[in-house]
Protein backbone atom coordinates (compact mmCIF):
# COMPACT_ATOMS: atom_id res chain seq x y z
CA UNK A 1 0.00 0.00 0.00
CA UNK A 2 1.47 3.61 -0.95
CA UNK A 3 -0.09 6.13 1.02
CA UNK A 4 0.56 8.94 -1.82
CA UNK A 5 -0.80 12.26 -0.41
CA UNK A 6 1.78 12.57 2.22
CA UNK A 7 4.90 12.38 -0.07
CA UNK A 8 4.91 16.02 -1.11
CA UNK A 9 4.48 17.21 2.52
CA UNK A 10 8.52 15.62 2.49
CA UNK A 11 11.53 17.51 1.21
CA UNK A 12 13.68 15.70 -0.62
CA UNK A 13 16.47 17.53 0.71
CA UNK A 14 15.28 16.84 4.33
CA UNK A 15 14.59 13.38 3.68
CA UNK A 16 16.92 12.23 6.43
CA UNK A 17 15.76 14.49 8.98
CA UNK A 18 12.12 13.80 8.74
CA UNK A 19 12.64 9.70 8.59
CA UNK A 20 10.44 9.34 12.13
CA UNK A 21 7.97 12.00 11.35
CA UNK A 22 7.43 10.34 7.85
CA UNK A 23 7.11 6.64 9.85
CA UNK A 24 5.39 8.16 12.13
CA UNK A 25 2.63 9.19 10.07
CA UNK A 26 2.93 6.29 8.08
CA UNK A 27 2.12 3.89 10.69
CA UNK A 28 -0.94 6.34 12.06
CA UNK A 29 -2.45 5.97 8.05
CA UNK A 30 -1.92 2.53 8.17
CA UNK A 31 -3.32 1.75 10.93
CA UNK A 32 -6.51 4.74 10.37
CA UNK A 33 -6.56 2.97 6.72
CA UNK A 34 -6.81 -0.72 8.33
CA UNK A 35 -9.39 0.58 10.99
CA UNK A 36 -11.69 1.81 7.76
CA UNK A 37 -11.23 -1.20 5.95
CA UNK A 38 -12.56 -3.17 8.95
CA UNK A 39 -15.23 -1.23 9.43
CA UNK A 40 -16.30 -1.62 5.49
CA UNK A 41 -15.67 -5.07 5.85
CA UNK A 42 -18.28 -5.15 8.77
CA UNK A 43 -21.33 -2.90 6.83
CA UNK A 44 -20.18 -5.20 3.95
CA UNK A 45 -21.36 -8.25 6.08
CA UNK A 46 -24.19 -6.72 7.78
CA UNK A 47 -25.50 -5.64 4.71
CA UNK A 48 -25.24 -8.93 3.09
CA UNK A 49 -26.75 -10.79 6.73
CA UNK A 50 -29.93 -8.09 6.07
CA UNK A 51 -30.21 -8.77 2.38
CA UNK A 52 -30.28 -12.80 3.27
CA UNK A 53 -32.97 -12.03 5.57
CA UNK A 54 -35.06 -10.38 2.96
Amino acid sequence: MHITHISPNIPMSDSRENTPTFSFFYHHYYHHYDGLINTLIQLSSMLTASYTLL
